[in-house]
């Protein structure tokens, strides 16, 4: 499974974040905006475009990338059957959740080295 992308993905959601909720609580451009968009735009230029496409489609949603932990999807909440838990770590499937259809995270690969 090539977990890069994903991780990629996880960063450029976190600064997404920080910068959607900076300006709510900041005002526009009150923090270092243009840091923070460069960054995702670099990050962004390391995601295949095939990774990106889904990502900002369901992104519009709310989010394009959740962690599974303990077998749940932390974005809809759903326990992901074990099959595809296993389908997904052997890299059979796409590491997408198919309750919600946003990309997952599983908790082993940030335990893999």
């Amino acid at each position: 499974m090539p977990k890069g992308p994903l991780t990629q993905l996880l960063k450029i959601q976190e600064l997404e974040l920080v910068l959607h909720e900076s300006a709510i609580v900041h005002g526009a451009g009150a923090v270092d905006d243009k840091n923070l968009k460069r960054k995702i735009t670099d990050l962004r230029k390391k995601v295949p475009q095939a990774f990106l496409t889904h990502y900002d489609s369901v992104k519009r949603n709310g989010m394009g990338i959740a962690r599974e932990i303990g077998g749940r999807c932390r974005a809809c909440q759903v326990v992901m059957p074990n099959g595809d838990l296993n389908n997904i770590r052997s890299g059979r499937i796409q590491a997408i959740c198919p309750s919600c259809n946003i990309y997952i995270y599983l908790e082993s690969f940030g335990q893999e080295r």
